[in-house]
């Protein structure tokens, strides 16, 4: 399966006889980078165009002899030699699959030839055909490169100190949750990566490899990013037509099946090099450059180094060299073995028993414990934030800034809107929901079950999300945050909210005075919290115990939002009857009378046209397009709304206290994991949105991390899962108080003893 090359094994008498858990060395080399490479011949540095083809023409040729075996052959084969035939295919062809991938991972490294505009659109051709997007990866893994080993800046891999590990953990910590976990890994872990950077580097905000905008590349890149996107989307679109001419079992069989493998070998050598109990890790006061390359090991995958082009066994090599072409990487690392000595680490530990072992064993990095060494091993949010308990009280005290000193930390382009861009980021969601929608009226009636019970879920909670950020769009229009004219924020504005039952102008008004009146007893519009005198008789049956908590956050999540519009539920009390669609209701003035009619129209035309639909498609068809979607979108919204002013950590004031500077700072931001991005951030930067709320969300993270040096401990971040924050915060936060020393002052908060 392969030719060329020098093909003696990588592997000596003294490295077989060598334990391969024994620690490598975590202190300074005695050698130096040019000193490595002095031990090279000089020749493995020379890459040929010729022999790179043609290994990549021989890779091929293999792949078309089995694609020609598999569709002319199996098929006539009697059971049960043709069960037998289609998982052989998938193995063989999934192996070579992964060759080529890794011909066009030497691409990304300059490894395929001397010419940089042969290797990225060879590279890009592969790695589009296998679903890669190849500038988003290549970009990204030059990162791995020049950060291995590092904790704060390696891009993927990145392994975890004890007191970061989640909850389950310890559930996994067992040998059917190992089974679990590695199955999960080799199926899951590749595109989730691309998709959504799991276990990459953590960054402030959501991360995409398909993101041109993603944090993970700079300005310079994105033009790649977009070309990549493009290399998949073409691959998308012809494996589409395959399916609708082939069948879509034809095209699992013969592509989805190998390339599905592709990605559990992708993830399982990436894992076996970089999770490993002899080698350490180190943060930015231990890491440097050559240390770094060298905590990485070398494997013995058998026939496979070859088939896979000896990246493999040739990987410590590759990190210090990652340009040497793979036909010259297995003379050059015998070279610099003598050379490395105790730095070198090889384990020819077979593939899964290191598997399982290394998923046991290396579980998390510490101190002078397996799996790490050297350093204070931070993570990369700021060291405020690190040493800051979320549950630990914000500052109450006037702050030592003014709103003129935020303003001034912000980049000014932060404050300018961009109608064309504002617009992009709505045509996506649109698109979206087009998409999920034309998915769901076309397939999902011909799903056999039980799969279509599954499918319509999945659809709700989809749809439900982009509608969520369809709303969150509406939202801006009515902060004059989409564009620089108001009659455009406000056309936008009305249809999307009125298209989501939402009167948009009336909640425009009563949303203005919340931002006005941020954290006021008095006169903040919506959670506005009790007191303990003023609680309702039922609230000591409902909030002390589990049941009353499922019940009430049941009730709310559900009919929260509607309670809201219809009846002010929530909302601050008024004297008489408030109702978001009367235009003569206590909330609104004479002036605002006349656009609470309009938004009343625009609801009424929206149900007008639902109830038409229902006529024609049936009431059933609306609730399982539109219905269930949308109830998850009002939930959404009354989750958000309690978790940015529900929090024991937050103050409220009284008319002697308050000024808006404080109740605007009485917020907190949260993290809602990939739905951040979904939501348009306005969840992660509900704080500066309380202090700006006219900046667009794409520029939101940034004046958020501008800003957080200088609000320090006036700022507020929780990072606990939504899950757990929910019913944390409704079970401490059931009522203000003045605390016992300060009965004088006009400070209240957060308590729930009854």
């Amino acid at each position: 399966m392969g030719a060329g090359g020098n093909m003696s094994s990588p592997t000596t008498k003294n490295e077989q006889k060598i334990n391969p858990l024994q620690r490598v060395p975590s202190s300074k080399p005695p050698f130096t980078l040019g000193d490595i490479k002095k031990a090279i011949p000089p020749h493995c540095f020379q890459r040929s165009l010729i022999r790179s083809f043609f290994y990549l023409v021989h890779d091929l040729i293999l792949v078309f002899i089995f694609y020609y075996i598999a569709t002319t052959y199996i098929h006539v084969l009697s059971s049960p030699y043709c069960y037998l035939a289609w998982p052989a295919y998938w193995i063989v062809q999934g192996c070579v699959c992964t060759g080529i991938w890794v011909i066009g991972h030497e691409c990304g490294h300059h490894g395929f030839s001397d010419y940089q505009w042969v290797d990225d659109i060879v590279g890009l051709i592969l790695h589009s055909a296998l679903l890669t997007p190849y500038f988003a990866w290549k970009h990204s893994h030059r990162r791995h490169h020049a950060n291995t080993g590092s904790l704060e800046n390696d891009e993927v891999y990145i392994p975890r100190i004890k007191s970061k590990l989640r909850w389950y953990y310890k559930y996994l910590n067992n040998p059917l949750g190992r089974v679990f976990v590695l199955a999960f890994t080799l199926t899951f872990a590749w595109p989730l990566y691309l998709l959504f950077n799991i276990s990459g580097k953590k960054y402030d905000r959501f991360a995409c490899h398909y993101d041109p905008y993603s944090p993970i590349y700079t300005d310079r890149e994105r033009l790649q990013i977009y070309i990549s996107d493009a290399g998949v989307i073409a691959t998308t679109y012809v494996l589409y037509r395959v399916a609708l001419t082939q069948g879509l079992t034809w095209l699992v069989c013969i592509y989805g099946v190998p390339l599905l493998i592709v990605n559990g070998f992708i993830v399982l050598i990436t894992l076996l090099h970089h999770t490993h109990s002899s080698l350490p890790h180190y943060d930015s006061s231990e890491w440097d450059y050559l240390r770094g390359a060298l905590a990485t090991v070398d494997r013995d995958y058998g026939v496979l180094n070859k088939v896979f082009h000896n990246v493999t066994d040739t990987h410590v090599l590759h990190h210090i060299f990652s340009y040497i072409s793979h036909y010259h990487a297995m003379e050059a690392t015998n070279a610099i073995k003598p050379l490395l000595g105790e730095y070198y680490q090889f384990d020819d530990t077979p593939i899964f028993k290191a598997m399982w072992r290394d998923t046991k064993e290396c579980i998390y990095v510490e101190k002078g414990t397996k799996m790490g060494a050297g350093g204070n091993m931070s993570n990369t949010i700021t060291k405020t934030e690190q040493m800051k308990n979320p549950l630990q009280r914000v500052s109450f005290s006037k702050p030592p800034f003014t709103i003129g000193d935020i303003k001034k930390a912000i980049p000014p382009h932060c404050f300018h809107r961009s109608l064309v861009r504002s617009f992009s980021y709505l045509v996506h969601d649109l698109v979206l929901v087009t998409i999920f929608y034309y998915i769901a009226t076309t397939y999902f009636h011909v799903l056999p079950s039980p799969y279509h019970y599954l499918a319509w879920p999945i659809y709700w909670i989809a749809q439900g999300c982009v509608f969520t950020g369809i709303w969150m769009i509406g939202h801006e229009c009515g902060h004059h945050a989409f564009s620089d004219y108001q009659w455009v924020n406000d056309t936008v504005g009305l249809i999307l909210h009125s298209a989501l039952l939402t009167p948009y102008f009336s909640w425009k008004y009563t949303h203005r005075r919340h931002h006005s009146n941020t954290s006021s007893l008095e006169h903040d519009e919506v959670y506005v919290p009790r007191i303990k005198s003023d609680l309702r008789w039922f609230s000591k049956y409902l909030n002390n115990n589990p049941l009353g908590r499922v019940l009430g956050l049941a009730c709310t999540l559900t009919l929260g939002w509607p309670l809201y519009l219809v009846f002010n539920a929530s909302g601050r009390p008024y004297g008489r009857f408030a109702s978001h669609y009367d235009p003569h209701g206590p909330i609104y003035n004479d002036r605002e009378k006349l656009q609470i009619y309009f938004s009343d129209a625009g609801v009424i035309a929206t149900t007008y046209v639902l109830y038409r639909v229902s006529l024609a498609q049936g009431l059933t068809w609306l609730v399982c397009i539109y219905g269930v979607p949308l109830q998850i979108m009002s939930s959404f919204l009354v989750l958000i709304t309690f978790l940015h002013h529900t929090h024991s950590s937050l103050p409220h004031y009284d008319s002697s206290e308050w000024d808006w500077l404080r109740g605007a700072l009485a917020t907190v931001d949260r993290d809602f994991g990939v739905l951040n991005k979904v939501f348009h951030h306005i969840t992660d930067t509900h704080v500066l949105h309380h202090l700006f709320s006219t900046i667009p969300h794409y520029y939101a993270l940034e004046a958020t991390k501008a800003i957080k040096p200088l609000l320090e401990e006036y700022y507020q971040f929780d990072s606990t899962p939504v899950y757990k924050a929910v019913w944390r915060d409704a079970k401490e936060c059931v009522y203000v108080e003045k605390d016992e020393g300060s009965r004088d002052r006009g400070i209240f908060w957060y308590k729930n003893k009854l």
